[in-house]
């Protein structure tokens, strides 16, 4: 990106660190505050009131799309990390549903075996009472 900017005599700033320590260096920004998008909009309208910025209108207009356009940028990053947020909660939350049904199906799954196993006693039971009845009732 440092390549695509253009090249004036006089230019202090080549490239990112050297425009933090430029920044920092006119007070136009705290020293070592994180370089947010936030924290640049500020920068911005600080500039904006500079007395030769201020007192053009294409300069001062270039300096409010710039504000702007970071605002909006930084708006859109933390909605993306709300949106993260919700999302990893919700996998979590359905990891943990997944897991409390799957209990639920094998806690119930046992329960049908034991009724099965317990009917065909009973079955078995009644079977043997009727045929000991049947023979009873032949003789």
């Amino acid at each position: 990106m440092s390549e695509e900017i253009e090249v004036q005599v006089g230019q202090e700033v080549m490239n990112s660190e050297e425009g933090m320590r430029y920044l920092e260096s006119t007070l136009l920004m705290v020293p070592w505050v994180s370089y947010t998008a936030t924290e640049l909009v500020g920068m911005l309208f600080q500039v904006l009131m500079l007395p030769k910025i201020k007192n053009s209108w294409v300069n001062s207009n270039g300096v409010r799309a710039v504000t702007y356009i970071l605002a909006d940028l930084d708006l859109d990053l933390k909605v993306k990390e709300m949106e993260n947020v919700v999302v990893d909660k919700f996998k979590v939350m359905l990891n943990e549903l997944q897991a409390n049904v799957t209990w639920v199906v094998d806690m119930a799954k046992e329960q049908v075996k034991e009724v099965v196993a317990a009917l065909r006693t009973q079955i078995g039971d009644t079977i043997q009472g009727l045929g000991e009845e049947i023979q009873k009732v032949a003789k």
